[in-house]
């Protein structure tokens, strides 16, 4: 991969003054006014390409001359309010706790997530909201990566949908979520027997919505980027995570009755992308290698805080194989195909 997405010259040219644009919609505010106004929606930015008078091509409304700074200054105070919100929360638990000396369980592991966020947001502000040539370098590589084929995110989407709606069917068949693991999933007793087939069809099973979701959500995110490699590195990275990390999960000393869920190959996405950008730093912006590593660990650390059931062994084994995926196998990317999606848009 060339260090394309740095490059303004993949963007269109910029005939008509003040214009929002999005990539698939078209036209979707013109004039300055009609503009500004739309980029006082906080979520606007996103597949939205930016023109003023100023700026020769469209681009991401950090990098315009005119908007970007703007921008800018109004994503420091949104992350601002953000951190403020949670600080408050925190000293409240605390102070209430305090006051009513209760430190049960379920207050330190709230007021764990709750600075865990703190650092989040700390790291992610280091990251690429420390100065504007930051933010500008996320945005370009963030938009370069969504402007790639689709194919291993929509991968994703339909085993996951897949694996739910299967499940659901099951699972009313059968007439429990406990019933369901002792019947098809990693019930490790069962599989210690000799049900090999456990290991590769039990992590697809979840616990419930909650835990299906929040693996959906962290597929979506990272599948963001998945556009600049080939699918068959992803894909195979992602299973390899996700059942490796059951036969670890069996083998461990501190082991449940069963594991559920692919969180050991969603773990092994964001090492396996995060140590890819490490072994190829000059065609990733700065500090990336080190966010995606971090967002890794401090998800495992959430997921553990959030449930204490959860399998502490699968996670880090999914993370751990992650790493050794990318560095033993390092990554084709996908054939660029910014230009061709850029360039529908009128000139």
């Amino acid at each position: 991969m060339t260090k394309k997405w740095s490059d303004l010259e993949r963007f269109p040219l910029n005939t008509q003054g003040w214009v929002a644009i999005h990539k698939t919609k078209g036209v979707l505010a013109s004039g300055e006014d009609s503009v500004r106004r739309y980029m006082d929606n906080p979520l606007s930015n996103m597949n939205v390409l930016i023109g003023s008078p100023e700026s020769e091509r469209l681009l991401p409304v950090m990098c315009d001359p005119v908007l970007g700074p703007l921008a800018f200054s109004k994503l420091k105070k949104q992350v601002l309010f953000a951190t403020c919100i949670v600080i408050v929360s925190l000293l409240a638990i605390v102070a209430m706790s305090l006051i009513h000396q209760i430190w049960d369980r379920e207050q330190l592991t709230t007021i764990s997530i709750l600075v865990l966020t703190l650092i989040f947001l700390e790291i992610d502000r280091r990251y690429s909201r420390m100065d504007l040539e930051s933010a500008k370098e996320k945005q370009l590589f963030f938009e370069y990566a969504n402007s790639h084929n689709p194919a291993t995110l929509v991968v994703f989407m339909v085993l996951m949908v897949t694996a739910g709606f299967v499940q659901l069917v099951y699972q009313l068949k059968i007439g429990s979520f406990e019933d369901l693991v002792l019947a098809y999933g990693l019930y490790f007793e069962t599989a210690e027997s000799g049900e090999i087939w456990r290991f590769f069809v039990g992590p697809f099973i979840h616990s419930g919505l909650t835990h299906w979701l929040f693996n959906f959500i962290l597929l979506v995110l990272i599948g963001r980027l998945l556009g600049l490699f080939e699918p068959r590195w992803s894909i195979s990275l992602f299973l390899i995570g996700t059942w490796f990390s059951g036969f670890c999960a069996f083998l461990s000393p501190w082991r449940l009755d069963a594991l559920v869920g692919v969180s050991g190959g969603v773990y092994a996405l964001f090492a396996g992308v995060a140590i890819a950008a490490l072994k190829s730093r000059e065609h990733y912006p700065r500090r990336f290698p080190e966010f995606m590593l971090t967002v890794g660990v401090t998800n495992i650390i959430l997921g553990y805080l959030a449930s204490p059931t959860t399998s502490n062994t699968a996670h880090i084994a999914g993370f751990l194989a992650g790493i050794l995926f990318s560095l033993l196998v390092s990554p084709n990317h996908s054939r660029d195909q910014t230009k061709s999606r850029l360039t529908h848009h009128p000139q």
